[in-house]
C-alpha cells in the first residue's frame, strides 16, 4: 500500500539553503518503499520545473492543500528557520490562506493537519526570534500539538522553553538536515567555473553575503567587509569569490548578487573580484564551498556546507541562528556580529585559518560527524509514524474530526461557483482582501492607542494630584484608629505615625550608606592585623547550613525596607571579549548565569557591566550586558569609570572581588573564585595588598573555597570574618549519571578534559601526557572541551591535533550541552596548576558519576577525598600520569570512585547554594531572612 507524505518548507524561492533541505529529504525518503511525496506550501513556479518528477502544490492552492493534508499519512515540516516574527503574525489569517509565504503559512498547515487527525512532525527546524506576544502565543499553542519536534540548534530549544511551550523538554536538538545532503563533486565545481568563465588563484576565499536591508545598514558592515577582503587579497595574492545563495527576482532583499556587487564596488576597481551571477543548485554550491580554502559567510547554509567539507569558515551573524550554529559546533570564536565587524581583526583571523587550519578542521569534523549521527533519527521517526508504531496527538476526538472534514468539504462545494476562474484571480482576490483587513486593523490599532493614551493621561493627572494623595493618606489611616474616631483624631494620629516611621528609618540607615555617594579617599588604609576591621562588616546569624556558621553580633548593612524589587549591578571582568564579539564559556560564566537567575527569581532588576573597547550592549541569557569603554581589559580604569559614571544601585556584586579597589559601592558583595595570586606572575609581588584592600572596601566577600579564607586569616582575622564560605554547586537534575540509552563505544576509553585550554588549567601537562598515554594504551581517546584565548595556547592545541588528531578531539560546548561530554567520558581530568576554586567542572563530573583525577590545588581538596571519590595528586606530569594509568588499568576502581563521587556531589546541590546566597542577599538588602 502506497503511503502519502506531505512535505512542507520554504522551498522554491531560489534559496540554495532551503532547496538543499528539500533535496536532502527527497534523498532520505527515496529509500523508503511505497512512499508518495507531495510538496505543499511551496512556490511551484520555480520548484516544479526544477524537480519535474515530484508532485508540487503552490501555497496559494489552499483548497487542494487541505485535501492533501486530509488524505496524507504524515505531514513533515522539513526544516529551516520557519518560526519567527520578522513577518508579523496576523490572527485574522489563522487557518486561512496567506497572501504571502510567512510563518503563519506553516502554523496553518500544522493546525489543519492536527484538526484533520493527521500526524505531524517537525525536523531540524529553526525557531526564533519570537519577540512579540502574539507570535509567542501562536507558536506555543500550535506547536504544542506537533507529534514530534527536533530543532537544529540549542538556541531554538531555548526559545521554545522561553515561550512556555508545554512539555518543551520533549524537544530534541539534532542539527540541520543539510548535514545529510549527498555531497557535490569536484567536477560540478569545475563545471560551474568553466561555464561562467572564471579562473581562480589560490588561496580561494569564498564570500557569501545577503542583501540585508534591516539593521545594521549595509553601508556600514559592507564597507568594513570590503576593507577586510582587500587586506586578505594583498596579504595572500589569492582570489575572493562571491557565491550567491539566493537569486529570487521578485524580491530585491532575496538577491545576493546585489549585495556582492556593492561590496565588489567598495573594494575598488584595482581588485578583480569574480561573482557567480546565477542561482546555484545545492550540489553545485556544496561543491564550490568545498573547493574553497576559507569561507566568510552570512548565509547559514553556506556555513553548514563549509563545516560539512571541513573548510575553515567565519560567520557574520546577521541573525541569532548564525551564532547558534557556530556555538553548537564549538566555533563561537569564528563568529562576528554584523554590526561590529573590525576589518583588520577579521582579516587577521582568516589569515590564521589559512595558515593553521588543522584545529578548525578537527572541530568541524567532530561536529559534522555528530550532526550526521543525530539527524539520522529523522528518517527513523518517519518510518515509525508510517508504520503506526508511535501514538498520534489528538486535537479532537475522531467524531469531531470527521465533522470538521465534512464542514470543510461543504465550504469548498459552496465556494466553487463563486471562486475566481484562474489561480491568478484567486491570488489577486486574496491580496485585496488581506490589504483591506490590514488597513482596517491599522485604523483600529490607532484608535485603541489614542484611547489608551487618553486613559493613561487621565490616571496620571488624578494620581498625581494633591487630592489623590490626601485620599490615599486618609485611606491608610482608616484601620489605625477606632471607627468612631473623628477626622481630626485620625489626622493627628496619622501625622504622628508618619513622623515616627520616617525617624525610625533614618535611625536604621547606616552612616556608611549615607556616605556612599561620596568618593572614597584615595589613600586607603593598609590591611589590619589586629583590632576591628575598618569599613562595614557582615554577619550571618545562626543558619541551618554549617557553611554559614559565622560569629554573631556584628553590625549588618541595611537599607530601608521597601519593595522587594531592587536594582542590582554586577561588575564582571570579562563575560564577553572587549569588542563584544566572543562570549566566554567557563565556570565563572556558569556561576554568573545561576546568580543572575537567582536575583531575577527574587524579583530584582539585574544589569551587568564589563570593561570594553567602545560602548556596546549584549544579552546574557536575558540579562543586559553593558560594555563600558575603558580602552581594554583594565581593572583600574574600569573601577574609576564605573564608580564615576553610575549612581550606586541598591546592591553591587563584584564578580571578581579584587576589582573593588580603590572604590566600591555600598552595600556590596564580592566573589572570590579561588586564589589566583598563586600564579607564577604574582609570586614575589605585593599583589596581596590589593586583595586585602578589596575585602576592606566590601560589605562582605563570598568565597567558593576555604583556601582563600584561610589565606586571608593569616593576615587579618577581622577581614577573614567578613568572608562567607559558599562552595560552588551542581544542578543534580541536569548533571546526572549516563542515561541507559546514551551511545557509548565500549572499545574506547575516553579521558575528558572539560576546561579552558590554558596553562593554569594544566595545558602544559596535557601536552606531555597525551603522547605517552595514547601510545601505551591504544583504546585511550582524549576529549578536550574548552576554549582557547591566546595564539600561543592555540598553537599548542593545534600541534597536538596535528600529531594525534585521530586520538584527540577538541570541541567547545554551549553550557546546556556539557552533560553530553561527561556522559561520553570514563575519566575526567582536572589537572589544575594554579588559580583554582571549587571547580564547577569537577562538581559536574562528580554528579555524572565520572572517575576523577584532580590536583591538590586551590579549592579542589574541598571536593575530593583522596581515594574515596577520586584520586588527588600533585600538579606534576609524573603524578598525574601515574593516577591516570591506575584508573585506565582498573575498571572496578573507576566504577567505585564514580559511584562515590555522585554521592558526595549531592552535598553541593544548587538548591543548597541558592538558599545560602538568598540569605546573604536578604541580609545585605535589609530584608527579613526567610
Amino acid at each position: 500500500m502506497t503511503r502519502r507524505i506531505a512535505l512542507t518548507g520554504c522551498f522554491g524561492f531560489q534559496n540554495t539553503g532551503d532547496d538543499a533541505i528539500w533535496e536532502t529529504w527527497l534523498h532520505e525518503l527515496s529509500v523508503l518503499p511505497q512512499v508518495e511525496v507531495i510538496a505543499v506550501g511551496v512556490n511551484s513556479v520555480y520548484l516544479g520545473p526544477q524537480y519535474p518528477g515530484t508532485a508540487v502544490l503552490d501555497w496559494r492552492q489552499w483548497t487542494e492543500t487541505i485535501d492533501v493534508l486530509a488524505s496524507a499519512d504524515l505531514l513533515i515540516v522539513a526544516g529551516g528557520g520557519l518560526f519567527h516574527d520578522y513577518c508579523p503574525v496576523e490572527p485574522f489569517l489563522f487557518m486561512e490562506p496567506t497572501p504571502l509565504i510567512c510563518p503563519m503559512t506553516y502554523l496553518n498547515l500544522i493546525s489543519w493537519a492536527k484538526v484533520l487527525g493527521r500526524p505531524c512532525i517537525l525536523t531540524g527546524v529553526g525557531v526564533g526570534p519570537l519577540k512579540t506576544e502574539i507570535g509567542q502565543t501562536y507558536g506555543r499553542e500550535v506547536l504544542r500539538w506537533a507529534d514530534f519536534i527536533t530543532v537544529r540548534d540549542t538556541e531554538s530549544r531555548k526559545t521554545l522553553q522561553s515561550i512556555d511551550l508545554p512539555e518543551w523538554d520533549r524537544v530534541l536538538v539534532t542539527a540541520d538536515p543539510v548535514f545529510r545532503l549527498p555531497p557535490g563533486g569536484r567536477d560540478q565545481a569545475l563545471a560551474v567555473l568553466e561555464a561562467t568563465g572564471l579562473s581562480l588563484t589560490r588561496p580561494v576565499i569564498g564570500v557569501v553575503v545577503r542583501n540585508w536591508m534591516r539593521d545594521p545598514p549595509m553601508d556600514r558592515w559592507g564597507r568594513a567587509l570590503a576593507e577586510a577582503l582587500r587586506e586578505l587579497v594583498d596579504a595572500t595574492g589569492g582570489t575572493v569569490l562571491f557565491l550567491p545563495f539566493q537569486v529570487y527576482p521578485p524580491d530585491e532583499e532575496a538577491n545576493d548578487i546585489t549585495a556582492a556587487a556593492a561590496i565588489q564596488r567598495w573594494m575598488g576597481e584595482s581588485y578583480s573580484v569574480p561573482i557567480v551571477s546565477r542561482y546555484l543548485t545545492p550540489s553545485e554550491a556544496d561543491a564550490l564551498i568545498g573547493a574553497c580554502d576559507a569561507v566568510i559567510a552570512m548565509r547559514l547554509h553556506a556555513l553548514i556546507m563549509a563545516i560539512r567539507n571541513a573548510v575553515p569558515c567565519v560567520g557574520l551573524a546577521y541573525d541569532p541562528k548564525v551564532r547558534a550554529l557556530m556555538a553548537d559546533a564549538g566555533l563561537t570564536t569564528y563568529t562576528w556580529d554584523l554590526a561590529f565587524i573590525q576589518s583588520h581583526a577579521l582579516a587577521r583571523q582568516v589569515l590564521e585559518l589559512l595558515e593553521r587550519p588543522d584545529g578548525f578542521r578537527s572541530t568541524a569534523i567532530a561536529y559534522r560527524d555528530e550532526a550526521v549521527e543525530r539527524t539520522a533519527v529523522h528518517r527513523q521517526i518517519v518510518m515509525e509514524y508510517l508504520e503506526g508504531k508511535r501514538p498520534v496527538r489528538r486535537l479532537m476526538p475522531p467524531l469531531w474530526t470527521s465533522w470538521v472534514r465534512g464542514l470543510w468539504r461543504d465550504r469548498v462545494n459552496r465556494s466553487v461557483s463563486t471562486e475566481p476562474a484562474s489561480l491568478l484571480q484567486q491570488i489577486q482576490a486574496l491580496q485585496a482582501e488581506a490589504a483591506e483587513l490590514q488597513a482596517r486593523a491599522a485604523v483600529e490599532r490607532q484608535a485603541l492607542q489614542i484611547q489608551l493614551a487618553q486613559r493613561d493621561q487621565f490616571i496620571s493627572s488624578v494620581t498625581g494630584s494633591r487630592v489623590w494623595l490626601l485620599v490615599r493618606f486618609l485611606w491608610w489611616l482608616r484601620p489605625k484608629v477606632a471607627p468612631d474616631g473623628s477626622w481630626r483624631q485620625r489626622f493627628l494620629y496619622g501625622a504622628w505615625r508618619l513622623t515616627q516611621t520616617v525617624l525610625a528609618g533614618v535611625r536604621r540607615w547606616p552612616r556608611s550608606l549615607l556616605r556612599s555617594r561620596r568618593p572614597p579617599k584615595a589613600d586607603l588604609p593598609g590591611p589590619q592585623t589586629e583590632g576591628p576591621a575598618s569599613g562595614p562588616t557582615f554577619d550571618v546569624a545562626t543558619q541551618p547550613l554549617a557553611i554559614l556558621n559565622l560569629p554573631a553580633g556584628q553590625p549588618v548593612p541595611q537599607v530601608p525596607s521597601g519593595p522587594r524589587s531592587r536594582k542590582v549591578f554586577i561588575m564582571a571582568p570579562a563575560l564577553w571579549d572587549v569588542t563584544g564579539q566572543t562570549l566566554y564559556l567557563g565556570g565563572a560564566e556558569r556561576y554568573l548565569l545561576y546568580l543572575t537567575s537567582l536575583l531575577r527569581d527574587l524579583g530584582h532588576e539585574v544589569q551587568i557591566y564589563q570593561p570594553a573597547q567602545g560602548n556596546w550592549e549584549r544579552q546574557f541569557y536575558g540579562v543586559p550586558v553593558h560594555g563600558v569603554d575603558t580602552g581594554g581589559l583594565d581593572p583600574a580604569a574600569m573601577n574609576e569609570v564605573f564608580h564615576q559614571r553610575f549612581d550606586p544601585p541598591d546592591l553591587t556584586v563584584y564578580l571578581d572581588f579584587t576589582w573593588a579597589t580603590p572604590r566600591a559601592f555600598t552595600p556590596s558583595v564580592g566573589i572570590s573564585h579561588g586564589v589566583f595570586w598563586d600564579a607564577p606572575g604574582f609570586q614575589h609581588t605585593d599583589q596581596y595588598t590589593s586583595v586585602l584592600r578589596s575585602i576592606e572596601n566590601l560589605s562582605c566577600v563570598v568565597s567558593v573555597d576555604t583556601n582563600t579564607i584561610n589565606w586571608v586569616r593569616t593576615f587579618s582575622t577581622p577581614l577573614a570574618e567578613k568572608m562567607v564560605f559558599i562552595p560552588n554547586f551542581v544542578d543534580l537534575t541536569v548533571f546526572r549519571p549516563r542515561p541507559a540509552h546514551w551511545p557509548k563505544n565500549p572499545h574506547t576509553l575516553v579521558i575528558l578534559y572539560p576546561r579552558r585550554l590554558h596553562p593554569s588549567r594544566g595545558l602544559y601537562l596535557l601536552q606531555e601526557l597525551i603522547p605517552y598515554l595514547t601510545t601505551r594504551y591504544p583504546a585511550v581517546v582524549f576529549w578536550l572541551v574548552g576554549q582557547v584565548f591566546t595564539d600561543q595556547d592555540r598553537a599548542i592545541v593545534e600541534s597536538i591535533l596535528r600529531d594525534y588528531g585521530h586520538r584527540v578531539r577538541w570541541q567547545t560546548f554551549d553550557l546546556e550541552r556539557m552533560p553530553e561530554a561527561y556522559w561520553s567520558a570514563d575519566i575526567t581530568l582536572i589537572p589544575t596548576v594554579y588559580a583554582e576554586g571549587t571547580s564547577l567542572a569537577c562538581l559536574e563530573a562528580m554528579a555524572c558519576g565520572n572517575a576523577i583525577v584532580a590536583t591538590h590545588v586551590g579549592g579542589l581538596p574541598d571536593l575530593i577525598i583522596p581515594g574515596y571519590n577520586g584520586l588527588m595528586v600533585a600538579p606534576t606530569v609524573e603524578a598525574v600520569r601515574e593516577a591516570l594509568e591506575t584508573l585506565i588499568e582498573q575498571p572496578d576502581l573507576r566504577a567505585r570512585l564514580g559511584a562515590r563521587a555522585r554521592d558526595v556531589a549531592t552535598a553541593f546541590s544548587v538548591e543548597r547554594w541558592r538558599r545560602a546566597w538568598t540569605q546573604v542577599l536578604q541580609r545585605l538588602l535589609g530584608e527579613e531572612v526567610l
